[in-house]
């Protein structure tokens, strides 16, 4: 097992190897994403969750990791989200 941190690095990582498993904080807001870039304003960061992040993009100029949560295909974006990226949100 590899440890990773930071964005360059973890955008390295599923390159090279393929997708990542990701300590996050699962917040309230978390558990209820249905659809969108999530951006978390909470500043929480006691990983209490795990996601699989399997890539990455930018939406108006805004970038966001992709990944995949354990909730079902009912979560989010048939069971995946777009999560802000280079702000360490949730903890990434």
């Amino acid at each position: 097992m590899v440890s990773v941190g930071g964005e360059q690095a973890i955008a390295e990582e599923i390159n090279n190897s393929g997708p990542v498993v990701c300590g996050i904080s699962a917040t309230e807001e978390f558990k209820a994403y249905s659809k969108g870039l999530f951006e978390d304003k909470s500043g929480a960061n006691n990983h209490n969750h795990y996601v699989v992040v399997y890539g990455w993009g930018e939406e108006n100029g805004k970038k966001y990791w992709l990944l995949q949560n354990s909730y079902g295909p009912t979560w989010g974006e048939e069971g995946s989200m777009r999560i802000r990226r280079g702000n360490n949100n949730l903890g990434i």
